[in-house]
């Protein structure tokens, strides 16, 4: 990945080895199952209380939150305050560019609906039907929490970075709102597009 191979230097890979385990994990799921599996193999977890917990999450790979993140930065740590604007103005700029040049590709509730399957849709979420390629949300939450890993040489909080990049994505399939697919290239993108961002623009030091 372009992510380990630029960022080779750094203290701290905790992050991208995570990162890269993942894609692979993925992956190979990918390879030998459908995404109508690996969605419903989600979907079966809807319930009440996990609804709370996801829609809550959910918000964290915003764009809102970014912004506010960014603002954040600028406050306390004013040096990284244009990577992570420059970081977030590329990620959102390739999610809408993807997301404009293919604007049929529908969303869970809009396929399943089709093929007239019946899925578990979480009361107060969000009722998407298109646009479902890629996950702008997984593309944020892994752009953002991979800068706020690289701020820290604290395992741990570099661990809690990840996990939370993670839940997000992992929040948007069970919302209904993409397919393993969809978040499995913003997870991708929003890391690549980022390490690139650090490697030839700011890069932190």
């Amino acid at each position: 990945m372009i992510a380990l191979f630029l960022l080779k230097e750094k203290e701290n890979l905790l992050f991208f080895w995570l990162y890269l385990l993942l894609v692979m994990g993925f992956g190979a799921l990918q390879i030998f199952f459908s995404p109508t599996v690996l969605f419903e193999s989600i979907n079966q977890f809807v319930n009440e209380k996990l609804n709370i917990f996801f829609e809550i999450f959910t918000w964290v790979g915003s764009g809102w939150t970014y912004g506010a993140v960014c603002l954040l930065v600028l406050i306390f740590n004013r040096k990284y305050f244009w990577l992570f604007v420059s970081s977030f103005a590329a990620t959102s700029l390739v999610a809408q560019t993807i997301k404009y040049f293919l604007p049929n590709v529908a969303r869970p509730v809009e396929f399943f609906s089709q093929q007239k399957i019946a899925i578990n849709f979480p009361i107060g979420a969000e009722e998407l039907h298109w646009n479902s390629f890629p996950s702008g949300h997984t593309i944020s939450a892994f752009s953002m929490f991979l800068l706020l890993s690289l701020l820290s040489k604290n395992k741990i909080v570099v661990l809690l970075c990840f996990v939370s990049a993670v839940l997000v994505a992992l929040s948007r399939v069970y919302l209904t709102a993409h397919f393993v697919r969809d978040i499995y290239w913003g997870m991708i993108l929003g890391t690549e597009i980022t390490s690139l961002m650090c490697f030839g623009c700011l890069k932190i030091k």
